[in-house]
């Protein structure tokens, strides 16, 4: 990656920009404290390691924890893997804004070293230049930073598993997935696609990387805790994720179950919520149709996007795992050059960014102004799946 950098005078000025954007970004969320996710990871790492169990604290005690640390945004409790905690503990031993810097800059760090990685599956340069480029004019990073959010963490880890994974490292491309799984799932639709392929030594690494993360937590957070992790993802939040009550309307929901409710307004939960399964399931069945084609990371992309577009509640900071997509769509477009195609992805992207921006101000256009991430996704779906069903050997 390094040779990739030196070779290309283009790519280190795209760096360049994206550290002093990320960094200039990083300075006006932490001092206008506007990282309210990170103070969620925070309270819930302190309180772990002085022997708390955070899935059954009550909200009075967390906010009785946030007074102690100085923290005075709202925030909500803690529903995620233990995994997160443990990766933000360092972090509680410092102070309050100097923690919220260093976690906002290394998520900074994480997107450029993911769009850098991506880079690294094409020779072409301007491939390379167009990955990163659109990697640091992504607006849902920014979204994520802002609100001081683990998903930037969680693309990096599927990144570096696919990197590693295309270069026969199953084994390490198996443990890193662990992590990520640990921290978001939102590329949880490869452990089948491991399967399917038949990646063992991955799935191998994947099961060891969970055994070790579980064992550090029971080491550092206690056996409470530990199993009281498994809670939120089978208990109500966990339902209403895998089993919506009918459509949202949500201008921050953008997926198929989103999009549906803005283009429906008035139609009945049941009708609505029948709708919604029926197209997302005509989505997965089209998806998993098997492929001539037999590159195991734009399988992987074409998977990512459709699992964002059908589940229920992803949001707009989630689509940062568009990335992946966007960036490997580009990579293996044989005959990509700038035609509708380009045109189109450049028009995704731009509206993509312009939704993050702007999202008040189009839904009080008109409620289909709301809906550019989402058939965004959707065109990325259709190009990943194109590519995919094409029998070519070789990528571009």
């Amino acid at each position: 990656m390094i040779k990739m950098l030196t070779n290309d005078k283009w790519l280190i000025g795209i760096t360049v920009m994206g550290v002093v954007l990320y960094m200039g970004f990083m300075g006006f969320v932490v001092l206008n404290d506007r990282c309210t996710d990170y103070y969620i990871y925070l309270i819930s790492a302190y309180a772990l390691g002085n022997g708390e169990n955070v899935y059954t604290l009550p909200a009075s005690a967390f906010e009785a924890i946030a007074g102690q640390l100085g923290i005075v945004t709202q925030v909500g409790p803690y529903l995620y893997p233990t995994l997160t905690a443990l990766v933000v503990y360092p972090l509680s031993f410092l102070p309050l804004r100097l923690g919220a810097a260093i976690w906002i800059s290394l998520s900074g760090v994480a997107a450029l070293a993911s769009g850098l990685i991506l880079c690294s599956f094409t020779t072409e340069k301007w491939k390379q230049r167009v990955i990163l480029l659109s990697t640091v004019a992504f607006f849902p990073v920014l979204t994520t930073m802002n609100q001081g959010q683990v998903n930037l963490f969680v693309l990096l880890t599927v990144v570096l598993t696919l990197y590693y994974l295309h270069h026969g490292r199953n084994v390490l491309g198996g443990l890193i997935f662990s992590m990520s799984i640990l921290l978001k799932p939102f590329a949880i639709a490869l452990i089948p696609l491991m399967i399917w392929r038949r990646k063992w030594k991955a799935l191998g690494g994947f099961l060891l990387g969970v055994l070790l993360i579980t064992m550090l937590s029971l080491a550092v957070f206690g056996i409470s805790s530990t199993i009281s992790q498994i809670g939120p993802l089978i208990g109500k939040s966990g339902l209403s994720i895998a089993i919506p009550s009918g459509l949202n309307m949500s201008l921050t929901v953008q997926n198929l179950n989103g999009l549906l409710g803005r283009a429906t307004t008035g139609i009945s939960a049941p009708i609505g919520l029948m709708l919604y399964l029926a197209i997302a399931g005509l989505v997965g069945i089209i998806t998993i149709k098997p492929a001539d084609r037999r590159y195991f990371e734009i399988e992987a992309a074409l998977l990512i996007v459709t699992t964002h577009l059908i589940t229920p509640l992803t949001w707009y900071h989630h689509l940062t795992m568009l990335i992946i997509v966007f960036a490997l769509i580009i990579v293996y477009w044989d005959d990509f050059k700038l035609d509708m195609t380009a045109i189109l992805l450049l028009l995704g992207l731009i509206l993509t960014d312009m939704h993050g921006l702007l999202w008040k101000q189009l839904s009080n256009l008109h409620p289909i102004l709301s809906n550019f991430p989402v058939l965004t996704a959707l065109l990325l779906w259709c190009l990943a799946l194109a590519i995919v069903r094409r029998s070519k050997e070789t990528p571009g």
